[in-house]
């Protein structure tokens, strides 16, 4: 598992200098935009989903459901910008839970 997040770090990184780089001097909006379809791309990765599955095992964050299961993003992109793409701003939610979450910013992980 440690090295799996090692490896998953690694190539978090390099995502993020890839996606940035081309983001670069194309102005705030745009950059927003990008980095939301950056960071869902990067969610739909099966190595990334399975990680994030597998930690939380495969059960939503806030009411333990194992049905309609979504990645979320702890902090969103549109706060924390490229810096989202971390598998500890990451948690599994259930659709539910996810939709009445909404962009909130909650302290529990």
């Amino acid at each position: 598992m440690i090295l799996e997040k090692i490896k998953l770090g690694q190539f978090i990184l390099h995502y993020n200098q890839r996606a940035l780089s081309k983001a670069k001097n194309k102005g705030e909006n745009y950059l927003t935009r990008y980095l939301r379809g950056v960071a869902s791309n990067f969610i739909k990765r099966q190595d990334v989903r399975s990680f994030i599955m597998n930690r939380d095992n495969f059960k939503c964050r806030f009411c333990g459901s194992t049905d309609n299961l979504t990645i979320d993003h702890i902090i969103p992109v549109v706060i924390n910008g490229i810096e989202s793409n971390h598998p500890d701003n990451f948690r599994v939610l259930c659709k539910s839970c996810n939709f009445h979450r909404g962009m909130a910013v909650d302290e529990w992980k």
